[in-house]
């Protein structure tokens, strides 16, 4: 297994560097790719996906096999995994930034650890959270969330 180690805010990608309020340093978990080398796409969408949202997302990420983009996603339910499965299938990297811990024991959703586990080799995960920490209550999940969102989106070039 991977060893979780820190990212400090002097180290971080040059996109996140650009947002207001960063957080003051991320657990990551795998290898990050450059960002001068590949391009970083952030699909973020509903848990409760249609079928055309599910083909969508399949389709668009397909449609990048072979070039140097990395898929950035939540691990959550729904679209997040959607893109990450579709990354994986396309041979593409994908990062996953989920609003638990990166922990496997402490990842939110449970049904996502084996996805997660494929995700270190394609190639990483990041935390805003601190490796052990488990949000308790609806209330500080949701904040969590909102940093993940915050930072996958900022991470990304689209």
């Amino acid at each position: 297994m991977n060893s979780i180690y820190i990212i400090e805010p002097k180290n971080y990608p040059h996109l996140l560097k650009q947002i207001p309020d960063l957080p003051r340093q991320l657990y990551a978990c795998g290898n990050i790719p450059s960002d001068s080398e590949y391009k970083f796409l952030t699909v973020i969408g509903s848990r409760r996906y249609t079928d055309y949202g599910k083909l969508a997302c399949e389709t668009l990420i397909a449609g990048l096999r072979g070039l140097p983009v990395v898929i950035v996603s939540g691990l959550a339910y729904g679209i997040d995994t959607i893109a990450h499965e579709s990354a994986i299938r396309a041979g593409l990297k994908t990062l996953a930034i989920p609003g638990s811990s990166i922990v496997p024991e402490k990842l939110y959703p449970a049904a996502n650890k084996n996805l997660a586990k494929k995700i270190l080799y394609y190639p990483l995960r990041i935390s805003v959270l601190t490796k052990t920490h488990l949000p308790k209550s609806i209330g500080g999940y949701r904040y969590e969330k909102n940093q993940s969102t915050r930072c996958s989106r900022s991470y990304s070039d689209s």
